[in-house]
């Protein structure tokens, strides 16, 4: 995992990638670029962008205000607190439903919701389901994030991930796992068996129907939505949200991707990796060598010995399984 993580950066000037098991918090890979820099994955501070879309998604979800089938809209224009909103190039759907503007990464689909939240609704949604703002005991010193209460014009830009809202790698990826499993599971790189560590929990966690339509609307997104010409070279099944912010200078802007794995194929989310399975056969006792099931791959037409006998030590334990 942890080369894999090396390699989806590698030759990219300033990056950063962090991976989770979603169902335990778990960190499995981190990597920057540039390698000996500062720690942006962890520690870094920035404007998340569309992607804390799928946080502002969650609540107006659970608020009755958006639901992916029902229409909503999405024009070009949407102002509040005196700040004029667009979105990218202007774009406009005209009776499009929810789902197909966070597809689109609309950002007016979410400020025209803005009247009818309280100043701290994001702040509440993001800390107590997602754990957002939490004290975090991961193993190494990290940024939490932070989605300050706000209101008027810098309420209605937190709600696409701007205004006062800082994130990172880290926080984006324990969201899109959260999404995932349903509940937030505080990431760490140390186990906290080690020194007794209280790991941070959230107050409350996802229904299962908003995690779902959540999923769904993930889904949506990477493959055929604005997420879907970055994700076209992965696993057609994975699920994402991407977002563009803008950091403290105005010239400065991060761009986040944060992939949501769905049930891969056998062998894994890449595609033509073929699985390679091991497993005891009937009988074997406990130190028994385990046997390969799967018979390694051969050019085109070649019979070895080697790729006879794999194959008829895999109908073996077929038929003494009662395959």
């Amino acid at each position: 995992m942890q080369k894999a993580a090396v390699r989806a950066i590698a030759g990219k000037p300033k990056a950063s990638v962090v991976a989770l098991k979603a169902y335990t918090g778990e960190i499995l890979a981190v990597a920057n670029t540039p390698a000996d820099g500062f720690n942006t994955a962890f520690k870094g501070s920035l404007a998340p962008g569309s992607t804390m879309k799928v946080v502002t998604a969650s609540m107006l979800i659970e608020k009755g205000l958006a639901s992916s089938a029902e229409q909503h809209p999405c024009p070009k224009y949407f102002t509040h607190g005196g700040w004029r909103f667009q979105n990218l190039d202007k774009f406009e759907i005209n009776g499009g439903t929810f789902a197909q503007s966070f597809a689109a990464s609309c950002n007016t689909a979410f400020i025209s919701q803005a009247g009818e939240l309280s100043d701290d609704d994001l702040t509440k949604q993001a800390r107590d389901v997602f754990g957002i703002g939490l004290n975090w005991q991961v193993g190494t010193a990290t940024f939490d994030g932070s989605v300050p209460v706000q209101s008027d014009a810098q309420m209605a830009a937190s709600l696409i991930g701007q205004g006062g809202v800082r994130a990172n790698p880290l926080i984006m990826a324990s969201v899109s796992a959260t999404v995932k499993s349903g509940v937030f599971r505080q990431p760490y790189i140390v186990s906290p068996e080690v020194d007794g560590r209280t790991l941070a929990k959230a107050p409350r966690t996802l229904s299962p129907a908003v995690a779902q339509e959540l999923r769904s609307l993930m889904r949506l997104t990477a493959t055929s939505g604005s997420a879907a010409e970055a994700m076209a070279k992965r696993h057609r099944r994975l699920r994402g949200q991407d977002g563009l912010g803008r950091g403290g200078r105005p010239e400065e802007a991060q761009r986040l991707v944060h992939r949501l794995p769905g049930r891969h194929r056998r062998g894994g989310g890449r595609p033509g990796l073929r699985p390679r399975r091991q497993e005891r056969g009937p009988g074997r006792p406990p130190g028994a060598r385990l046997r390969r099931l799967t018979p390694p791959r051969a050019a085109p037409g070649l019979r070895t010995a080697r790729a006879r006998r794999h194959r008829a030590g895999r109908t073996r334990c077929a038929e003494e399984a009662g395959a």
